[in-house]
């Protein structure tokens, strides 16, 4: 039936003003930070609601972003509307109950389902290794129904570069997560299928061209346990993560104001 409405909250507000957007980047970020350093976050470290739940507070600021998507997640199918947008920015005079602009989804996609799994697998690990064994469950069940659902509906795009974007970056990202949380066979083959370090160790994980940003996953792959990773792949994922970085350092370091940022991207 039209209209659906989904029953979705959470979230964070975007450019300073009250419209929420579904910022998937941010449970993204803080969950990978947790992974690299997790003896600097703990639980009761933030002064929020969740502060004594046995999760770290970074992790609990995490799965506020993932709460949206949750709500955007179709549990018979396990497709996803790929994110929230509003009819138009709030009137910035006027207070937010009084907003009169609509809250909508985008269509389910490829994208949208892919990236969920992707950082549902992610957060299951996390939460499993927190003693959170059900809500672990939980969590790994959706994102692998929501994979299933994302990777067998290809975008019907012909460009290279929207089909890089929206379908094979997302795809490796997931794949290569729920590899790391299920040890599973084929999420390791679909990563090393749709990345280019098994046949060209020395690919970046940016093509100049445009054609791909496979960041995401060359950052869940280098996560991976080295027993369960294939030890060339990993390596030259490792080395195309040093490469861009030390791009950044590099570039950055002949600007009159030193601060890590992309080199070609004007300061606005």
């Amino acid at each position: 039936r039209i209209p659906v409405v989904l029953p979705a909250s959470g979230g964070h507000h975007d450019a300073g003003d009250y419209n929420p957007r579904s910022h998937i980047d941010v449970a993204q970020t803080l969950l990978t930070a947790y992974e690299l350093f997790p003896k600097k976050f703990f639980d009761g470290q933030l002064n929020i609601p969740e502060k004594a739940n046995g999760i770290p507070d970074i992790v609990d600021e995490a799965l506020w972003a993932l709460r949206l998507w949750d709500g955007l997640y179709d549990p018979e199918t396990g497709a996803v509307y790929n994110g929230t947008e509003s009819q138009g920015d709030p009137n910035f005079i006027q207070t937010v109950e009084l907003d009169d602009k609509g809250d909508y989804a985008w269509a389910p996609d490829a994208q949208g389902a892919l990236n969920y799994a992707g950082t549902l697998a992610q957060t299951a690990r996390i939460l499993a290794a927190s003693g959170k064994t059900e809500q672990a469950a939980a969590s790994l069940a959706r994102a692998e129904k929501a994979y299933a659902w994302g990777k067998a509906n290809k975008p019907g795009v012909t460009d290279v570069r929207a089909f890089g974007r929206f379908y094979v970056a997302p795809l490796a990202f997931a794949a290569a997560q729920l590899f790391h949380a299920t040890g599973k066979p084929g999420y390791h083959e679909d990563f090393l299928a749709n990345t280019p370090w098994r046949a060209n160790p020395q690919a970046e994980m940016i093509a100049g061209d445009g054609a791909y940003d496979l960041s995401l996953a060359a950052y869940a792959y280098a996560l991976a346990p080295d027993a369960q990773a294939d030890a060339a792949v990993k390596r030259a994922v490792l080395a195309s993560i040093r490469r861009e970085a030390d791009m950044y350092i590099d570039g950055s370091s002949k600007m009159a104001y030193a601060f890590i940022r992309h080199p070609y991207a004007p300061i606005t």
